[in-house]
């Protein structure tokens, strides 16, 4: 296991021993800036947004953003003048990219592990958990060779989750407008991760 992933997860369970200091999530440990700029192609100011310390979130303009929202403004009031009988619908693009990265759970051993992973992403097409706060629940997966351990995709929820070692990883990314260039950045930021192990 990596000496990295070990002691960013060590961070994370064990907190700031430092009063008053601003501690750093240990998923931003692995998730850093550095890393989502090179694979997010993040131009201008990137913001940090995460207040839990197996979470990382990182935020940041698209660069037509400008455009999306005069787009999106132009929708809104296509779909309210009078006269479409509703035949305008709203379907807002969002002019914000993000990356987000879950230290899901830390096991004991690997199998521990392999389990979990499976139970969370195991016939979600045929048997979907609705209604419950775990976000990772209601996707659908389709399994992703060379990356990490194992890994599944979701297009839909445009979340990789994969397995590291003893660790459960989710890794949402929203940066392109199509779920395929999406995935494309997800295994590219994943197995950036999966390198620091080595």
């Amino acid at each position: 296991m990596s000496k990295y992933l070990l002691v960013a997860i060590s961070l994370w369970v064990l907190g700031s021993a430092t009063a008053g200091a601003q501690e750093v999530p240990a998923a931003c440990t692995l998730l850093n800036e550095a890393l989502v700029r090179q694979h997010g192609e993040a131009k201008g100011p990137l913001s940090q947004t995460s207040q839990l310390p197996g979470r990382c979130a990182w935020q940041w303009a698209k660069a037509k953003a400008d455009t999306i929202e005069a787009d999106n403004r132009q929708q809104l009031r296509d779909s309210m003048r009078r006269g479409n009988n509703g035949s305008a619908s709203y379907n807002p693009v969002s002019s914000t990219a993000e990356v987000i990265l879950e230290i899901r759970q830390s096991f004991a051993r690997t199998s521990e592990a392999k389990e979990a992973f499976d139970n969370l992403v195991r016939h979600r097409d045929q048997d979907p958990v609705y209604g419950t706060p775990d976000y990772t629940a209601e996707a659908v997966y389709a399994p992703l060779e060379g990356v990490g351990d194992r890994a599944a995709w979701s297009a839909q929820s445009q979340i990789l989750i994969f397995q590291s070692g003893r660790n459960l990883l989710a890794l949402t990314v929203r940066v392109k407008d199509k779920p395929k260039e999406n995935q494309a950045t997800a295994v590219a930021i994943a197995t950036a991760l999966a390198q620091i192990k080595k």
